[in-house]
């Protein structure tokens, strides 16, 4: 993980905290050769929030992982930002072919963001009988 990725990831935390948000799930879903953000749910302990209406700076970082940029973007955008970057670095390709889907945890309180993973693939048995 790069610097930008470390600061962007703060960043979120850092403005769902302040909103009193808890936790974020984002579900993803690819296949293909096409994948996307499927849906982003807030939560304040269990009860399922509306996600702030609010813009955030993002860093944008070069192929070598150097800051090269800010950007504003809305909130709901810098997740789902950040978690396309997480997707390229664990499992680059994620949404060919047969693709894949999972979810993403945020914990709001340790600042951690787990991935939950599921990669599809087409399987095939070949016989040969000789009669």
């Amino acid at each position: 993980m790069d610097e930008a990725d470390l600061r962007n990831k703060a960043t979120v935390m850092n403005t769902l905290a302040a909103a009193g948000i808890t936790s974020a799930v984002v579900v993803f879903d690819g296949y293909g050769d096409e994948g996307q953000v499927e849906s982003i749910e807030a939560r304040v302990g269990e009860t399922t929030v509306q996600l702030p209406v609010t813009s955030i700076v993002m860093l944008d970082a070069d192929e070598n992982g150097t800051t090269s940029s800010e950007r504003e973007m809305p909130l709901n955008e810098a997740i789902e930002n950040l978690c396309y970057e997480y997707l390229e670095e664990a499992h680059g390709g994620w949404e060919v072919n047969d693709g894949a889907y999972g979810t993403f945890a945020f914990t709001v309180a340790d600042g951690s963001v787990v991935l939950d993973f599921n990669l599809r693939f087409s399987d095939s048995e070949n016989y040969e009988h000789r009669f």
